[in-house]
């Protein structure tokens, strides 16, 4: 397996880690961070479409802002230009990904998941779905040859080799003979202080621009931020900082003050720079002359 990687750090936070090795990770993590945040060429964008309120069963700031950006992005008009949904997820959990691009699509599409561990969900699949286990050693031979939208969300800091399935999915984009989207939610930076030992690493601007890299000549790559500061605050004081007390995350005591802060803290954002991003959305389009699959970005 190839294990070129957008990190030259190779601690993984999913494992166990002694002292040292936390301290390393963090370390290494937050200067790999410091160094690796111009974004040279890559456009950044900011997604300004979600402004409407949180409700009481709010996720976390990261889960409802991709959750919400999925739904802009016109998966509808791509459908209709690209003669169908044909959804690749990689890291697909329970397949929720799957239904939410369905219902923006506003219909049925083929979706195949696929995961390191089977789950209790995959017995019940939506119409046209299949999920299987994967391993992480041949990302290519997971796609199909008529797979037109790939799919990840919250899965790449989790693969020690990411670069080889960002590089298995452009070339998959590059041969394909219609249209294609790409759409990858990435933890920025400021996710190492949130999530803290959380997966191999974070994506920088600089990161991003190493993928952008790999994709065909006439794909059209972005990163679009999601969330800034005010939803990282959030995220620290409703779930962070409790966890790290061991106290119970304060939004099942007080859902209604989380829905208010939330929502205050996601238009605060709305005009924060892209570089202060608290995540990002990839998205690389390519073979439409016109793009009707258009984030909500200024």
């Amino acid at each position: 397996m190839s294990l070129r990687s957008t990190s030259w750090l190779a601690i993984d936070g999913d494992r166990r880690l002694g002292p040292v090795a936390r301290v390393g990770y963090l370390a290494g993590n937050a200067l790999r961070n410091a160094l690796s945040r111009a974004p040279g060429g890559l456009a950044l964008e900011r997604f300004a479409g979600a402004a409407t309120p949180a409700d009481e069963a709010a996720p976390s700031p990261s889960r409802l802002l991709c959750e919400r950006h999925l739904a802009s992005i016109g998966l509808e008009g791509f459908a209709a230009a690209a003669g169908g949904l044909r959804m690749h997820e990689m890291g697909c959990g329970s397949g929720r990904a799957g239904r939410l691009a369905s219902a923006a699509a506003g219909a049925p599409i083929r979706y195949r998941g696929f995961d390191v561990a089977r789950r209790a969900a995959w017995d019940e699949p939506m119409p046209g779905a299949s999920m299987a286990v994967f391993d992480g050693e041949d990302f290519a031979g997971t796609i199909a040859p008529d797979d037109n939208f790939f799919f990840s969300q919250s899965a790449a800091e989790h693969i020690p080799g990411d670069l080889a399935y960002f590089e298995a999915v452009a070339k998959a984009c590059a041969r394909a003979p219609g249209p294609t989207l790409q759409v990858h939610y990435l933890p920025a930076a400021t996710c190492l202080r949130l999530y803290l030992f959380h997966g191999l690493r974070q994506y920088p601007a600089a990161a991003l621009r190493r993928i952008a890299a790999l994709q065909a000549p006439d794909a059209r790559s972005a990163a679009v931020a999601l969330g800034g500061p005010a939803c990282a605050d959030v995220h620290w004081r409703w779930i962070t900082l409790p966890m790290i007390r061991r106290r119970p995350d304060r939004r099942a005591a007080d859902p209604r003050g989380y829905a208010r802060e939330l929502a205050a803290a996601i238009a605060s954002d709305a005009s924060a720079p892209p570089g202060k991003a608290m995540f990002w959305a990839f998205v690389v389009r390519r073979g439409l002359d016109r793009h009707p699959a258009r984030d909500h970005a200024t």
